[in-house]
């Protein structure tokens, strides 16, 4: 089931519309024309044509993630003991959420970018060349920073003790590996094919589906975490944090880097020497 379903996913990429820009950089190129024009004569800048502060703007968001971040830490006793109740727990949902469980591992990954990559080279598709990369080093990235977060935090599992601020203990739950690594796969994916066209089949254009899938099944891992008793809801939320942001930087400074080769080869005294061409 796992492997069909990592399948359907490359064959979604496949069908993806030809090389465009990401919603999020059309949206800022579409705000700063927009606020350009907006600028009066005599102003020095776009900030100071704009109403309210631009910084307070910004940091409000980021204020809220991290607000929300912080209240799970109260709830966690309480989420907790919610999602241990045995009324939620049956031999049904026990199947689904132990299948859900594979798409937090690394291993299905080591399947379904070698199964890109493999595409981009057969079919030449210099889009899923970069995509493989992308994923490669987001997922590698991920795994080293939840690795040193883990250590570095020591927090105790739910099923090691009953109190969700005991850190420091040599523990392993802050934050889930589970969930930064689907949603490090989950953003990479998407942001990189955010729209499919679906036409030859009947469905339609232009549709989100490989994004609505990606998503829904990062959130179907996040919610098993919680179901298995192995972290605690303020784990899941910031591996769920720290996988999109990883995936976000990686497809960020990957654009910014499209075209840029690396080639190491013996020095002529000892070592490598590298060489950049863009």
């Amino acid at each position: 089931m796992l492997f069909l379903l990592l399948c359907i996913c490359v064959m979604l990429v496949t069908v993806a519309h030809s090389e465009q820009p990401t919603a999020s950089y059309s949206g800022a190129v579409a705000y700063f024309s927009q606020a350009s024009q907006a600028v009066p004569s005599g102003t020095d800048s776009v900030h100071e044509a704009l109403p309210g502060k631009p910084f307070l703007r910004r940091a409000l968001p980021y204020a809220g993630i991290f607000a929300g971040g912080a209240a799970l830490f109260a709830l966690d006793e309480n989420i907790n003991d919610f999602t241990r109740d045995k009324s939620l727990h049956s031999l049904t949902t026990d199947r689904f959420f132990g299948a859900v469980e594979d798409f937090g591992r690394v291993g299905p990954y080591l399947i379904a970018v070698p199964l890109l990559g493999a595409h981009g080279l057969i079919y030449k598709d210099k889009r899923s060349l970069r995509v493989a990369e992308e994923l490669t080093a987001g997922l590698f990235l991920a795994q080293g920073i939840t690795g040193s977060v883990k250590s570095a935090c020591g927090r105790l599992r739910p099923y090691e003790s009953d109190s969700p601020y005991r850190f420091f203990k040599k523990g392993t739950s802050f934050y889930s590996g589970h969930a930064v690594t689907i949603w490090t796969f989950a953003t990479i994916l998407s942001k990189n094919y955010p729209r499919q066209d679906l036409g030859f089949i009947g469905v339609g254009r232009d549709i989100h589906l490989l994004p609505i899938i990606s998503y829904s099944i990062a959130s179907m891992v996040c919610l098993q975490r919680l179901y298995s008793d192995d972290h605690w809801a303020s784990d899941v939320y910031f591996g769920a944090l720290a996988g999109y942001s990883v995936g976000t930087l990686v497809v960020h400074f990957g654009n910014k880097l499209h075209g840029v080769s690396v080639t190491a080869f013996p020095a002529a005294t000892a070592g490598l020497s590298v060489s950049y061409n863009f």
